[in-house]
Protein backbone atom coordinates (compact mmCIF):
# COMPACT_ATOMS: atom_id res chain seq x y z
CA UNK A 1 0.00 0.00 0.00
CA UNK A 2 1.30 3.43 -0.82
CA UNK A 3 1.52 6.46 1.70
CA UNK A 4 1.20 9.91 0.52
CA UNK A 5 3.84 11.47 2.09
CA UNK A 6 3.09 14.99 0.93
CA UNK A 7 2.76 18.21 3.22
CA UNK A 8 -0.14 20.36 1.10
CA UNK A 9 0.13 24.18 1.43
CA UNK A 10 -3.10 26.53 0.94
CA UNK A 11 -1.41 29.50 -1.14
CA UNK A 12 -4.51 31.12 -3.45
CA UNK A 13 -7.82 31.26 -3.64
CA UNK A 14 -8.17 29.84 -7.34
CA UNK A 15 -9.78 33.24 -8.01
CA UNK A 16 -6.96 35.05 -7.25
CA UNK A 17 -5.13 33.68 -10.33
CA UNK A 18 -7.13 33.61 -13.81
CA UNK A 19 -6.44 31.18 -16.73
CA UNK A 20 -3.94 32.83 -18.56
CA UNK A 21 -1.85 34.14 -15.41
CA UNK A 22 1.04 33.28 -13.27
CA UNK A 23 1.87 34.72 -10.15
CA UNK A 24 4.93 34.53 -7.96
CA UNK A 25 4.35 32.99 -4.22
CA UNK A 26 6.83 31.92 -1.44
CA UNK A 27 5.93 28.59 0.23
CA UNK A 28 8.23 27.16 2.49
CA UNK A 29 10.37 29.79 2.08
CA UNK A 30 11.16 29.06 -1.16
CA UNK A 31 10.02 31.50 -4.42
CA UNK A 32 7.76 29.58 -6.90
CA UNK A 33 5.58 30.70 -9.95
CA UNK A 34 1.77 29.39 -10.35
CA UNK A 35 0.81 29.17 -13.65
CA UNK A 36 -2.99 28.67 -14.18
CA UNK A 37 -3.81 27.54 -17.88
CA UNK A 38 -6.94 27.50 -20.05
CA UNK A 39 -8.80 24.45 -19.34
CA UNK A 40 -7.95 24.56 -15.74
CA UNK A 41 -4.51 22.90 -15.18
CA UNK A 42 -2.61 24.64 -12.41
CA UNK A 43 1.40 24.19 -12.19
CA UNK A 44 3.39 25.37 -9.82
CA UNK A 45 7.67 25.45 -10.14
CA UNK A 46 10.81 27.14 -8.30
CA UNK A 47 10.79 30.79 -9.40
CA UNK A 48 14.40 30.12 -10.84
CA UNK A 49 15.46 29.19 -14.25
CA UNK A 50 18.13 26.90 -14.63
CA UNK A 51 20.42 29.02 -17.06
CA UNK A 52 21.66 31.50 -14.55
CA UNK A 53 18.78 30.76 -11.64
CA UNK A 54 16.93 33.83 -12.99
CA UNK A 55 13.24 35.31 -11.44
CA UNK A 56 10.76 33.89 -13.16
CA UNK A 57 8.48 36.46 -11.30
CA UNK A 58 8.10 38.37 -14.91
CA UNK A 59 7.91 35.56 -16.85
CA UNK A 60 4.90 35.13 -19.42
CA UNK A 61 3.54 32.56 -21.66
CA UNK A 62 3.46 32.68 -25.37
CA UNK A 63 2.37 30.32 -28.05
CA UNK A 64 1.82 27.49 -25.43
CA UNK A 65 5.36 28.08 -23.21
CA UNK A 66 6.53 29.73 -20.31
CA UNK A 67 8.97 32.08 -21.31
CA UNK A 68 12.03 33.28 -18.80
CA UNK A 69 12.07 37.22 -19.26
CA UNK A 70 16.20 37.56 -19.01
CA UNK A 71 17.43 35.24 -21.47
CA UNK A 72 13.97 33.67 -23.36
CA UNK A 73 14.48 30.46 -22.46
CA UNK A 74 11.34 28.55 -22.89
CA UNK A 75 9.19 25.82 -20.69
CA UNK A 76 6.46 23.67 -20.94
CA UNK A 77 4.24 25.42 -18.76
CA UNK A 78 2.45 22.11 -17.46
CA UNK A 79 5.11 20.09 -16.91
CA UNK A 80 8.45 22.33 -16.55
CA UNK A 81 10.43 20.41 -19.40
CA UNK A 82 12.61 22.36 -21.53
CA UNK A 83 11.69 23.49 -25.14
CA UNK A 84 14.34 25.70 -26.05
CA UNK A 85 16.71 24.31 -25.03
CA UNK A 86 15.03 20.94 -24.57
CA UNK A 87 18.21 20.11 -22.22
CA UNK A 88 16.55 22.36 -19.57
CA UNK A 89 13.98 21.65 -17.22
CA UNK A 90 12.01 23.44 -14.50
CA UNK A 91 12.09 22.14 -10.66
CA UNK A 92 8.30 21.51 -10.03
CA UNK A 93 6.44 21.34 -7.01
CA UNK A 94 2.95 19.06 -6.85
CA UNK A 95 -0.53 20.96 -7.11
CA UNK A 96 -3.81 20.10 -6.42
CA UNK A 97 -6.97 22.15 -6.34
CA UNK A 98 -9.83 21.94 -4.43
CA UNK A 99 -12.53 23.78 -2.53
CA UNK A 100 -11.72 26.50 -4.95
CA UNK A 101 -8.42 26.99 -3.39
CA UNK A 102 -4.84 26.12 -4.47
CA UNK A 103 -2.51 23.83 -3.34
CA UNK A 104 0.71 23.14 -3.41
CA UNK A 105 3.01 20.25 -1.86
CA UNK A 106 6.57 19.26 -0.69
CA UNK A 107 7.40 15.73 -0.28
CA UNK A 108 8.33 14.80 3.76
CA UNK A 109 11.89 14.69 4.57
CA UNK A 110 13.50 12.05 6.46
CA UNK A 111 13.03 14.03 9.84
CA UNK A 112 9.30 15.48 8.62
CA UNK A 113 8.45 10.92 8.96
CA UNK A 114 10.77 9.61 11.31
CA UNK A 115 10.80 12.36 14.51
CA UNK A 116 14.02 13.83 13.47
CA UNK A 117 15.84 10.74 13.21
CA UNK A 118 17.96 10.46 9.99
Amino acid sequence: MTTDTTTWTRVLDLDDLWEGELVEVTVDGEELILVHLEGGHVSAFRSACPHQGSSLADAFLEEGALVCPMHLWEFDPRTGAGINPDSACLTARPVRVEDDAIWVGRAATTTDTEGGRG
